[in-house]
């Protein structure tokens, strides 16, 4: 295998995935290739090259991480001391027990924190000062501890706390600790960096059928204030993957500078939380900052990014030093990721392909159980039964045009969910059930979803 069998597989996969273009880097110990393929706009039909960045939304996270655990590494903070102890100001709504919350469970996504609070509050030094003092109007899903629920809102409050505690601004921080000393040119963390860039522009359907797409017109005007999370930082795929094989390098960069004590390195790998049953990419558990799995006998750490019209991938093989970056502007990038990971990247690494077997869909389980709503942020879903058809309606916001999906039963409480452009679906979950035998609670795109009474649902609406 060569650039260039790599570089025809992407070329080919892209255009039967309607992805506009993409950057792909593979690496298993000191072997390195590249590849693009497509245009970084349909519109200006500019190519993709490996110097290319492209949004890498939530693996930001794993940035933010690593900040913090170099704060650590210097004594600065303590992962199991309460946030509020670093940063007093922090509140969420009254009566909630945020002042039982840890850095721990920010990282881990365990805080319990309502966690998709997209709020812009500007650009600059006070942005995330500002964010952090609006979650006083957040509430909780569950304790602190108890449960695993994706959360964004934890990571933005995470990168208040390396501003706190370094004396910088989030975004100078990734830089000069992280930017720099690993001689990543080809990044940056603010849009006003890419002048001069090749930057790829994200891509949105432009028909309800998802077939056509078209660039977005205001690409990179994400809030500043969310960058911690995954908003602002931009990346070539090479770039990436030096940043990832740090992790892998027991916190070395190439030219053997310290970024991160090799404890640490292994602390943020470790499973910190189970997730419950079946999950997307087989993930298992997460660490700090990491989601872990395994591939055969093989662990896995790894994990996602997902902007407007952008889609980004990391999955690496510690014990193997393989790993892989691909990143995508549109399309049905996660149905291109998944071809990528098991028949190219299997192939480089020398993995045996992972099999995904088909799940047989149940018809004759009790559905009843299942329906009701279920609140998410910024809004709520509504599972009921079309005949003997269990479905989802998801509504962002009131008033908004629900989106409405299928779900197929492939166990007891387990079920499939189809979203177009996409033909890789998403496992929905009911864990709980009452004393009754009703669901408590939804688990969708990790995020655990309470339910609720349509009444609160609307005076919350009229509120």
């Amino acid at each position: 295998m060569n650039a260039d069998d790599i570089e025809s597989f992407l070329r080919e996969r892209i255009a039967g995935h309607k992805v506009p273009g993409a950057s792909l880097a593979l690496a298993k110990g000191e072997r390195l290739l590249q590849a693009s393929a497509g245009v970084l706009n349909l519109h200006t039909g500019v190519p993709v090259n490996t110097e290319s960045v492209f949004q890498i939304g939530s693996i930001t996270k794993v940035i933010t991480t690593t900040l913090v655990m170099m704060l650590a590494d210097r004594g600065q903070l303590k992962l199991d001391e309460p946030v509020v102890k670093y940063l007093p100001g922090f509140r969420l709504r009254r009566g909630e027990p945020y002042s039982r919350i840890t850095t721990r469970h920010l990282l881990t996504h365990t805080s319990g924190i309502d966690g998709d609070f997209f709020l812009d509050t500007g650009r600059g030094k006070g942005a995330l000062a500002k964010y952090v003092r609006q979650c006083r109007s957040l509430q909780m899903i569950h304790p602190p501890g108890k449960h695993f629920s994706y959360c964004n809102t934890g990571f933005v409050i995470a990168g208040r706390l390396i501003e706190v505690l370094s004396g910088r601004s989030w975004d100078q921080v990734v830089s000069e600790w992280l930017f720099e000393p690993l001689h990543l040119t080809h990044s940056a963390t603010l849009a006003e960096h890419l002048v001069g860039k090749s930057a790829a522009i994200g891509h949105i359907p432009a028909e309800d059928d998802g077939t056509t797409f078209e660039p977005l017109s205001n690409a990179y005007a994400i809030p500043f204030s969310i960058g911690p999370a995954g908003s602002t930082v931009t990346m070539s795929a090479l770039d990436l993957l030096t940043f990832a094989r740090m992790h892998e390098n027991e916190g070395r960069a190439p030219d053997g500078r310290q970024i991160l004590r090799p404890e640490s390195v292994v602390a943020m790998q470790q499973p910190s939380v189970k997730l419950p049953g079946f999950t997307s990419w087989g993930r298992e558990c997460w660490g700090l900052g990491w989601s872990t799995s395994h591939w055969g006998e093989n662990r896995c750490i790894g994990h996602d990014g997902n902007t407007d019209g952008q889609r980004a991938f990391l999955l690496m093989l510690p014990d193997l030093r393989a790993a892989m970056v691909l990143l995508t502007n549109g399309g049905a990038g996660i149905d291109l990721a998944h071809e990528v990971y098991d028949e190219l990247f299997a192939g480089f690494a020398a993995l045996t392909p992972r099999n995904r077997p088909p799940h047989a869909v149940i018809d004759d389980l009790d559905l009843s159980p299942y329906t009701g709503f279920y609140r998410h942020s910024p809004g709520y879903s509504k599972v009921f039964l079309q005949g003997r058809e269990l479905r989802m309606q998801s509504f962002e916001e009131p008033g908004s045009v629900p989106e409405s999906f299928s779900l197929r039963a492939i166990g007891e409480s387990t079920f499939l969910c189809d979203r177009p452009p996409n033909a890789s679906p998403w496992y929905v979950q009911f864990p709980d059930l009452d004393e009754d035998g009703k669901a408590t609670c939804m688990f969708s795109l990790y995020r655990r979803c309470p339910r609720v009474n349509f009444a609160d649902l609307q005076a919350a609406e009229m509120s």
